[in-house]
This record gives C-alpha cells, sequence and structure tokens, in this order.
C-alpha cells in the first residue's frame, strides 16, 4: 500500500545484464513473479527474458532467446498467480506463455492480434492486451479468460475509429476491476471496467505535476494504486482512482529514464531504467 515519499527507501540496485548478452540492454517490462519472487526482466534488444532474484539482484536464468519457439521481438511480460509468464511478441503477432523456468507451452494468437504490446494478467485468470498497428484506427485493447478465450474488446467492434493513438502497455487494478491503458502519444492514462466503459483518463503532455512525457511503463498494488513510469520527466506517478497521489521516485532517487516498474507482495516497487538499471524500493507500511 502506498503512504508518502516518506515511507519509501532503496533496498539496492542492479544491472540486467548477463553474460549472453550480444547488446547493452534495451529494457521495455518487468514483473516479479507472484509463486518464486524472482523479478524477470524484458530485454528487447536481446530478445530475451531473463530472471533476477530479487532481494540479490543475482541473474539466475533467462529465456526466450535459445530455444524454439525463439522470441522474435518481445516487449511485455506478466505473471500467472501460478507462476508461468505471459510474453507479448510484436514480430510474430502472438502471446507466448513459458512456465516459471522458462519452458515454453503454448501461443495466443487467434488472428485478432496484429502488433501486441503492453500485457497485464490478473490473479482471477483474465488477461488484458494492447495491439498498437500502424493504422490508428485498429488501436485495441483486448481481454481474454485464462483458456484465450476473447471477453471484450475496447473499443468494441462497433466503434469504427479506436480511442487510442498509442496503447504501449496495460496494467490491472484487482481491487475495482479496472483495466488502464498507457497512451504514449497521448501522454496519459486511461481506465476502464471489463465491459469497456471508460473510468478515468489521467494526465497530458507536460512537465507539470499531473503531467507525462514519454510514458513508457504502468503497474498496479492491490490497494488500487497505479505507478506510471514518467520516462522524460525521470519519475514515477503514483495514482489513483485518477487522481495524483504523489511521486513514488524521481531524480533525487537515483531514477534516470524510467522504462518499466512493477510490484512484489513484500511491499517493493522495482523501477527499471531503459538502459538497464534496476532499483529496489521499500514500501514501507
Amino acid at each position: 500500500m502506498w503512504t508518502g515519499s516518506k515511507k519509501i527507501k532503496i533496498l539496492h540496485k542492479f544491472h540486467a545484464s548477463c553474460d549472453s548478452d550480444i547488446a547493452e540492454p534495451h529494457i521495455t517490462d518487468c514483473v516479479v513473479n507472484p509463486e518464486n519472487g524472482e523479478l524477470a526482466v524484458v530485454d528487447q534488444r536481446n530478445k530475451v527474458v531473463k530472471l533476477y532474484a530479487l532481494k540479490t539482484g543475482q541473474h539466475v536464468g533467462s529465456f526466450g532467446h535459445d530455444a524454439y519457439p525463439r522470441l522474435k521481438a518481445p516487449w511485455s511480460i506478466s505473471a500467472f498467480e501460478d507462476g508461468r509468464y505471459a510474453v507479448s511478441d510484436v514480430r510474430t503477432s502472438s502471446v507466448k506463455i513459458f512456465s516459471h523456468d522458462g519452458r515454453f507451452e503454448r501461443n495466443i494468437s487467434h488472428g485478432r492480434l496484429s502488433h501486441p504490446r503492453g500485457i497485464a494478467v490478473s490473479l482471477r485468470g483474465y488477461f488484458a492486451i494492447t495491439d498498437s498497428p500502424p493504422l490508428a484506427e485498429k488501436q485495441r485493447v483486448h481481454i481474454f479468460d485464462r483458456d484465450g478465450v476473447l471477453l471484450q474488446t475496447i473499443p468494441g467492434p462497433e466503434i469504427r475509429n479506436s480511442t487510442f493513438q498509442r496503447p504501449l502497455h496495460v496494467a490491472i487494478d484487482e481491487r475495482h476491476n479496472t483495466v488502464a491503458v498507457l497512451d504514449a502519444l497521448e501522454s496519459c492514462v486511461k481506465a476502464y471496467d471489463l465491459n469497456g466503459r471508460p473510468i478515468f483518463q489521467y494526465g497530458s503532455y507536460g512537465s507539470d505535476e499531473q503531467q507525462l512525457a514519454s510514458p513508457t511503463g504502468i503497474c498496479s498494488d492491490k490497494s488500487g494504486n497505479f505507478f506510471v513510469a514518467d520516462f522524460a520527466n525521470h519519475r514515477v506517478h503514483v495514482v489513483r482512482a485518477g487522481i495524483h497521489i504523489d511521486y513514488a521516485a524521481g531524480k533525487a532517487d537515483g531514477v534516470r529514464y524510467p522504462a518499466a516498474v512493477t510490484t512484489s507482495r513484500d511491499y517493493n516497487l522495482v523501477i527499471c531504467d531503459q538502459g538497464g538499471v534496476v532499483r529496489v524500493f521499500e514500501m514501507r507500511r
């Protein structure tokens, strides 16, 4: 639960690199596995998901780069309650499901996905995927059940033009069943209920208190707070029900170009810089 900036402290930091890297990391998303507590980081440039011990920063494994099917252009990652991972792969127009240790299990595509980007899994089993093809009118968010059956599309098929410009990431507020979509081009967060009805919109382009500049990541905690990575302003916003609550961290905490954020059940907030620096904070209760 977020209780204010004075209640946060950094525990440690490390660099999300490993011996198999062929280039400098380019981080696009991360998630803490609810089953084993490991941190999974998507390195788009090296086309791999890297696994780290959250408490120590030790690299404990990688997947997606050395066995069939290889990840072609991984972007986002989320985790099911049982520890399995869901990874969006833009180039193959699919979402790939992996076991907790990186063994491939199945593909989700349905032919509906063109350029799948952000993905968020609910503890109840359903998951949301943002689809961000080049044509603006085709930008959508799809909600599937745990078996990959389509439940909802936002906006619905009856609406010709999309309400999104560039939906790159998504998060789910479990408490209120809210799906929050990060629209990068509009520099805002748009939230909906599971039936696709709008709930709130937060942010606009700029550097003032409730403004965002090139936002790149979003996550939620179990109290209904959303954490938004404000890339070009070097800070992370805390948003609740569309209202700016605080900044979780910023330049004073060493944050530079935050690209991905996630929370853990142990009240940790993880902020990954685009270049691979990972900072783990404690949100004290």
